[in-house]
């Protein structure tokens, strides 16, 4: 299948979204300040979406993803602190972090992360984003760039993606699976856009490629939680897909 502009992976940045994709067999990055800006470019072209962000989300009734459980286990130490506890829905409202806080533990039992706090808007973005557009979820997958990571390489990552090492770990992966990669990551190219959230995108849209071009190159299509679905209350799948990918050396996107 051409797979030129019908895979996205997208990584949220300091006052919008990274979205990578690719064409004639080279990567290029965008960025947009809103996904229904990306939605709009991209409707009518992309067969598979993939995003770093929580969709369904824990409510009264299940008070925990079981998703991000089982996404816990696979990664092992330390790569499953990055897999943070998304708030209940309720949480949209609070004017703090203070307010958050307290919403978060009257509806779900437990505390609020700052960082969660911090990416609230973006999570309440993409939510509301779908809800408007509910044909959206046919295309638009919760992924997670360390998941999608272990699942292509057949290991976590040694180091964590803001260190120096981890960087090198991550960028040299993606130039084994993308044979045109020409893509030179800089920082602050556009302000507050770090590099990365342009890997996190980038590791995204090769688990999405390789989701798209299926059993015939070694890609296995797979998701937490693993033997059953599990939605919120408005419907949408509380699950985090990725890809494990059996011909790591054999493959790569011309």
């Amino acid at each position: 299948m051409d797979i030129d502009e019908k895979v996205l992976g997208i990584d949220g940045a300091k006052g919008g979204w990274v979205v990578a994709t690719c064409k004639k067999g080279e990567v290029f990055v965008q960025f947009f300040e809103k996904i229904e800006d990306v939605w709009q470019l991209y409707e009518s072209k992309a067969k598979l979406i993939l995003i770093d962000i929580p969709i369904g989300l824990p409510h009264s009734q299940k008070r925990y993803r079981s998703c991000d459980e089982e996404v816990r286990k696979f990664l092992g130490y330390p790569r499953s602190s990055s897999i943070f506890s998304p708030p209940c829905r309720e949480v949209f409202k609070a004017k703090s972090y203070t307010k958050a806080l307290a919403i978060n533990k009257e509806v779900l039992g437990k505390g609020l992360s700052k960082q969660v706090w911090n990416i609230v808007p973006k999570i309440k973005e993409v939510d509301e984003f779908i809800i408007k557009n509910p044909e959206a979820i046919e295309l638009i997958k919760e992924s997670h760039p360390e998941v999608a990571f272990k699942g292509l390489k057949g290991e976590a990552a040694k180091f964590s993606k803001r260190d120096e090492e981890g960087y090198k770990e991550r960028i040299e992966f993606l130039r084994k699976l993308f044979k045109n990669f020409n893509c030179e990551i800089v920082e602050n190219k556009i302000e507050g856009l770090k590099r990365d959230d342009i890997v996190d995108a980038l590791i995204l849209l090769m688990t999405g490629i390789l989701a798209i071009k299926g059993e015939k190159v070694g890609s296995e299509i797979c998701s937490f939680p693993t033997n059953f679905k599990e939605k919120d209350l408005l419907g949408l799948p509380m699950e985090i897909f990725f890809v494990k990918f059996s011909r790591l050396n054999e493959f790569s996107i011309e």
